[in-house]
């Protein structure tokens, strides 16, 4: 008598947010996961500055951004190494930081996060999310 194996399913959580640095393809930022429901075409007061950060797909937090525009330089170690330092400090909270001259392609679990660019460098940060 042959014997099968049980089949398991794995759950694999949706991408939350992909995208790559110099290419033309639009990132995507999907916040099916932790979002609110939205009515679109519909004026939606939210507190603070989150109305603004539920819809730019390279950059969903302004603080970060101001973290990451204060501290990139010329040279990607540097300035992965001072965006994750400060954003750590100012947020408090764990942050992933990929700095490069060159042109690099992610995809993320994460709900705050910003690409950022200088006249040299591009760097993405983020917060990863906790297991799904």
């Amino acid at each position: 008598m042959l014997k099968v194996a049980p089949v398991t399913q794995t759950y694999v959580a949706p991408v939350i947010n992909d995208c790559c640095c110099t290419c033309f393809t639009t990132c995507v930022y999907s916040q099916s996961l932790y979002s609110q429901p939205r009515i679109y075409g519909a004026k939606i007061f939210l507190p603070s500055f989150n109305y603004k950060r539920e819809y730019d797909s390279r950059c969903n937090d302004p603080v970060l951004k101001s973290i990451m525009e204060k501290n990139m330089s010329d040279d990607p170690t540097d300035a992965k190494r001072a965006i994750q330092r400060a954003a750590e400090k100012h947020l408090g909270k764990k942050f992933n930081v990929i700095c490069s001259k060159s042109d690099f392609s992610y995809i993320a679990y994460t709900d705050t996060f910003c690409q950022h660019s200088n006249n040299y460098i591009t760097c993405y940060a983020f917060n990863p999310l906790p297991k799904i």
